[in-house]
Parts: structure tokens; C-alpha cells; sequence
């Protein structure tokens, strides 16, 4: 990526905070991105109104079972929240104070030269409880340079009211851009006519820049990696597709676990897992089956062998990177046939698409700030 020598100070706003690894390394990646611009970037800790420990507990107060459970979870919730991943962002993402709500964030806002809604689903109002203006940076003062850099929205429409109020939120920002082809067909909908589609900013780092973060190997063997953190509809299918390609090429069977229990039909279940190594077991991973966007996004950036199931919802952002790069054939809807566990994938024609969608993401950056 050239850099581009104007400086300038960021406040970046983006769904960073929890155990969650897609979110934690594209909030990464796009400091490095605008720090490469030569942005001074500093990241809005911001702590949504459903990561919030209020809300951890709220929908188990009436069910005594469902409470003990969480009980028992919060040590897990800490490890993650506070030291594996909220480490890793205080590490490298240069966050603020802690916000849990906008009236705090009016009271005590970093002044910033730009305004920037980041990637994730900063924009799917399921997930945010609705319109979440913190998202839009609605509260700032008329004039105020705001962009948004890949943001997603997660679903292909929207309600009528829902449509009207994000309309109204997005008429102050000097740039937009999005991260899958249906966002920008809302909003040009919305009479927006520059919308620009960019890769997630994950896909900014080469390959070389992200194995700098990893630290080691941590499985000797050869593995296929499974990643389903979610929305999962067809777990059984699933594991029956990574053991067919695990006895094609003889390799173990790998896979994360959201508690404490270990997965029965895996050979290894990680446990207490960090950014990092989530990183260092996608790159040494042969194959990688996952239901999860930033999982195929890896899969692609590194060139991995992989297989894509489709969530129960908010799929359109994965189907949307897949028709992007020509890998649509690695879609999964059933149990692997025995013709295509052989399949591999050349990625050179991959590659020179990552590349033009790269220099058109630093383009539309460079005009932007």
C-alpha cells in the first residue's frame, strides 16, 4: 500500500469489543490502514447496549437454569472481555475511555480532524437494538468530516421507518462506503450515487503483515480448522464434511469452543483463545470449514483451502465476498459430495482480484481523508 503523507487525526467508531475475533482484528486493520495513510488513529470505546453486563444477564433473570448458567460463565466473560481480547485492542487499537451510552461520549468526545463508522456490522440494526446514532456519529456538529470505510449493514433490506431514519443519518457523511454488494443497493436506493462496495479492511493486510502477529504453531499435526461461532443450523452436517476431508488428506480436526466444553466430534477443542492465535491456526490450517464471514475472509487472504456453510441469517455479506473473488462454488448447503473433496482451489485468479479491489479501497481512502 503507497502511503499518503497528509496528517490528520482519526476517531474511529466500529463493533471492536468481545470475544469475537472477526471483529477485534478488522478493528486492527483499520488502524493500520489509516495509520499507513498517515492517519493518527484513536478507536471510540464504545460498548454497545447488548455487550453490556446489564444485558449479559437481562434475558436470564426469569429463568433460574439459565441464570446459574451465566454465573458460571462470567470468569470466561472476564478472561475474554477484559485480558484476551480487550488486551489486544488496548494493545494496538489506541482506544478511549469506556463508553456505555451516548450521553457519556457527548459529555467527554476526543476532538478528531475525521469521523469514521469502520467495518463489521456497525449498521445492522438487529444486533444494535435498532438505529444506533453512537454508529452514525449523528451528534456531531454540521459540517463535521464523517466517512464511512466498509461499513455493513448484514441484511439485504430494510424496513420502510428503518430505511427513512438511516437515510436521515447518512445525508451528513462526505464519503460512503460499504462492505457487500446489498448494503450498496439499500443505499443507493436512499438516492446515495457514490457508494462504493471495498473489501473488508481485514483484506488490506497482506498475508506477511498478518503472520507478524502470530506468535507460534500450536498444533503439530496437519488439521482442518472448523470456525462456526454462530447461527449455527447444520452443526452435525458440518462435521460430517470435515471428517471426509480429513480422511482424504489424514488430517486432525480442530475447532474453537464459546464455553467450556470440549467438541466431541473434534480431535482438539481451543478453549481460551486470542486474536493471535486465532490467526496462527487459520494460517497453518490445510482446510477451513466456517459459517462466518471474517472466517472466509481469512480463508481467501491467506490462501486457504476452505468450504463456506451459510448461517441461519446475515448471510448476504459472506455470498457477497464469495460472487466478489469467483469462489461461489465453495458454498455448502449439504454434507460434501464425494467429487469435490478433492477440489482445490487455484487462488492466482483470486489473488489479481484481491489486488484491484485493494488498490480501489486505498483510492477511495485518499479522496476520502
Amino acid at each position: 500500500m503507497n502511503t499518503f503523507r497528509k496528517s490528520y487525526s482519526v476517531l474511529l467508531v466500529t463493533v471492536h469489543y468481545g470475544a469475537n475475533f472477526g471483529s477485534a482484528l478488522q478493528t486492527y486493520a483499520t488502524v493500520k490502514v489509516f495509520s499507513k495513510l498517515g492517519g493518527e488513529v484513536t478507536t471510540l470505546n464504545y460498548i454497545r447496549r447488548s455487550a453490556t453486563w446489564p444485558s449479559y444477564f437481562k434475558d436470564a433473570l426469569q429463568s433460574l437454569p439459565r441464570m446459574l448458567r451465566r454465573l458460571g460463565f462470567i470468569p470466561k466473560k472476564i478472561l475474554n472481555d477484559y485480558f484476551l481480547f480487550g488486551g489486544f485492542l488496548k494493545k494496538y487499537c489506541n482506544l478511549t475511555q469506556r463508553y456505555t451510552s451516548l450521553e457519556q461520549i457527548r459529555k467527554n468526545l476526543p476532538n478528531a480532524d475525521i469521523y469514521v463508522t469502520g467495518s463489521d456490522q456497525v449498521w445492522n440494526s438487529t444486533y444494535n437494538g435498532g438505529i444506533d446514532q453512537v454508529y452514525y456519529w449523528s451528534f456531531l456538529p454540521s459540517g463535521t468530516r464523517k466517512i464511512s470505510f466498509s461499513s455493513s449493514i448484514g441484511k439485504e433490506d430494510l424496513p420502510s421507518g428503518e430505511f427513512e431514519e438511516m437515510k436521515e443519518q447518512l445525508d451528513s457523511y462526505s464519503a460512503l462506503s460499504v462492505r457487500e454488494k446489498s448494503a450498496k443497493c439499500i443505499l443507493e436506493k436512499m438516492g446515495f450515487v457514490d457508494v462504493e462496495h471495498l473489501l473488508d479492511p481485514t483484506f488490506l493486510l497482506s498475508k506477511e503483515e498478518w503472520r507478524s502477529l502470530i506468535k507460534k504453531r500450536l498444533y503439530r499435526d496437519e488439521y482442518i480448522l472448523i470456525y462456526i461461532p454462530y447461527n449455527i443450523t447444520s452443526k452435525e452436517i458440518i462435521y460430517t464434511t470435515a471428517k471426509k476431508i480429513a480422511s482424504k488428506y489424514n488430517l486432525k480436526i480442530l475447532t474453537f469452543s464459546k464455553d467450556y466444553r470440549s467438541e466431541k466430534s473434534a480431535d482438539k477443542t481451543f478453549i481460551f483463545t486470542s486474536p493471535e492465535d486465532f490467526l496462527s491456526l487459520m494460517y497453518y490450517a490445510k482446510f477451513v470449514i466456517t459459517n462466518s464471514f471474517h472466517g472466509t475472509a481469512f480463508s481467501i487472504n491467506l490462501n486457504k483451502q476452505f468450504w463456506v456453510y451459510e448461517p441461519s441469517k446475515f448471510s448476504t455479506r459472506i455470498l457477497s465476498i464469495l460472487e466478489l473473488v469467483g469462489l461461489k462454488s465453495r458454498l455448502l448447503n449439504d454434507v460434501i459430495l464425494d467429487d469435490n473433496v478433492e477440489s482445490i482451489i487455484n487462488f492466482n485468479d483470486v489473488n489479481v482480484i484481491l489486488q484491484s479491489e485493494r488498490k480501489k479501497a486505498v483510492s477511495f481512502l485518499q479522496r476520502s481523508i
